[in-house]
């Protein structure tokens, strides 16, 4: 089939999709603005990491403990873990099973049980094998800004 239009539709595509990134990202921009947030650089990361942990124990390549709170949707036992392996052990503690976020009764009751059982795990799971890092990919729909707190304030 020989399409004379199609290198033009391609572009007339490309195009609008340029223009809706645009949108999004002025979007996104403009909220972040409005509540006086920014995104550090590497600078100010390495300096809030030394301060928090001001003495951090070295460790051989490969021997760190990884406790990975997410939930897997499609592609992340397949790409995230593997990648995280690569820098030591992994614990992965996918919540779904238990706490299924889909469910009407979420917001109401099940989203605080899960964070406390979150809460409660990542505990005991850092005093049991020693955790060295804490990775986590969740949303404000899912985690409370208290149970990141709580977690974050475990040391690790």
């Amino acid at each position: 089939m020989n399409d004379p239009l199609k290198k033009y539709r391609r572009r007339f595509r490309a195009w609008k999709n340029t223009i809706r990134l645009k949108r999004e990202l002025n979007y996104y921009n403009s909220r972040f603005e409005s509540r006086c947030l920014d995104v550090p650089d590497d600078k100010t990361i390495q300096k809030t990491i030394r301060t928090k942990f001001p003495f951090p124990k070295d460790k051989p390549r490969g021997s760190l403990n990884i406790l990975a709170i997410y939930h897997h949707y499609n592609w992340e036992n397949e790409s995230l873990k593997p990648s995280l392996e690569q820098f030591g052990t992994v614990r992965h503690y996918d919540w779904f099973d238990r706490f299924n976020h889909q469910r009407k009764d979420w917001l109401k009751s099940v989203r605080s049980n899960m964070n406390n059982d979150l809460v409660q795990r990542v505990s005991s799971w850092i005093k049991e094998d020693d955790t060295d890092v804490i990775f986590t990919y969740l949303s404000g729909g899912i985690v409370t800004p208290n149970t990141v707190r709580q977690i974050s304030a475990m040391g690790v």
